[in-house]
């Protein structure tokens, strides 16, 4: 087995239904390439039909798993991946689709660079213009570390991204890191950015459907917004980051360079809200990096002090 397409689901039944039909219908041009559809139903409450006809499939190709209650986006992501069975995975989310008739070239990729850890596909949300192949470390990491925000369309290499970094993953981060609650694909991806080589595609496989509003929510009375966008998950979110970095297993350049992301990342999503809490912010973000167990960040913790300051200014 080559590729396994993998699907966290929930809400979207007949969507889902719709597209394992389609993956499952499609007529393959490539001679000894075997696929298989792993779809995992998180618990769903709502356009539930879908999923009824879902477990009628007869196809020894489909694999269908289902939880008895929402476990959260964290938990469905690991169980795709955990029970697919090919060289390489593939996630799609339920409302997209593969333009199939554009793999051949992501096969060949699979076939001839045995090093490959992640593969980013190109797609309407990532139209890439030019192709880019970024050796495992510190140029995979500057490459696409906290980069791939969606999840669609990026491939793994089982033989890196296994059960049981999963695992390894899930036990370490699942009870109280948020970061790891919104995006275990990032934690996924700095793991097997360091192991493995990366490549961007610019041939587009990945066509993004229409939305539809199932996020968790926030407790805000005022504003209508998804529980991972707020100010306050946002820095819990940072803090969760950082404690990613300061376990990985990693040069103090790559480490340097991880922090510095980080940080970039989470100024530019606190800016988009406009809050006049910047200097809260600040004396946050800065107080954090005292908890680093990198030595050049420590005697230079004045310089990321203003670097902070400086990237504020500038955002807000």
């Amino acid at each position: 087995m080559l590729l396994s397409v993998c699907i966290p689901s929930y809400n979207r039944g007949q969507k889902a239904y719709l597209l394992v039909n389609k993956l499952l219908e499609y007529k393959w041009k490539i001679d000894g390439v075997k696929l298989e559809v792993i779809l995992s139903n998180n618990g769903s409450d709502k356009n539930v039909e879908g999923y009824e006809k879902l477990k009628n499939i007869n196809d020894s190709r489909f694999h269908y798993y289902e939880f008895e209650q929402n476990m959260r986006f964290w938990r469905n992501y690991n169980e795709v991946i955990m029970k697919s069975n090919g060289d390489w995975c593939l996630l799609l989310s339920d409302e997209d689709e593969l333009i199939l008739d554009n793999i051949e070239p992501y096969i060949n990729i699979i076939k001839n660079n045995l090093n490959l850890a992640i593969i980013k596909c190109g797609g309407d949300d990532y139209p890439y213009e030019n192709e880019k192949y970024a050796t495992q470390g510190r140029e995979a990491v500057e490459e696409f570390f906290l980069v791939g925000n969606y999840l669609s369309g990026v491939m793994y290499n089982k033989k890196i991204v296994n059960n049981e970094l999963i695992k390894m993953l899930a036990d370490k981060y699942s009870d109280s890191n948020e970061a790891y609650y919104f995006y275990p694909h990032m934690f996924v991806d700095l793991y097997a950015l360091i192991r493995g080589d990366f490549f961007r595609s610019n041939v587009k496989l990945e066509k993004k459907g229409k939305s539809i509003d199932d996020q968790e929510k926030s407790n805000s009375q005022i504003f209508d917004m998804p529980a991972y966008s707020t100010i306050e998950s946002r820095l819990k979110q940072y803090s969760g980051f950082l404690k990613l970095v300061n376990d990985i297993d990693a040069k103090e350049g790559i480490k340097f360079l991880c922090y510095k992301k980080v940080i970039d990342k989470y100024i530019f999503f606190e800016q988009l809200y406009k809050v006049t809490l910047r200097n809260n912010i600040c004396c946050y973000m800065v107080k954090e990096l005292d908890k680093t167990n990198v030595p050049s960040v420590n005697v230079q913790k004045s310089d990321f002090s203003m670097y902070i300051e400086e990237m504020l200014n500038e955002y807000f």
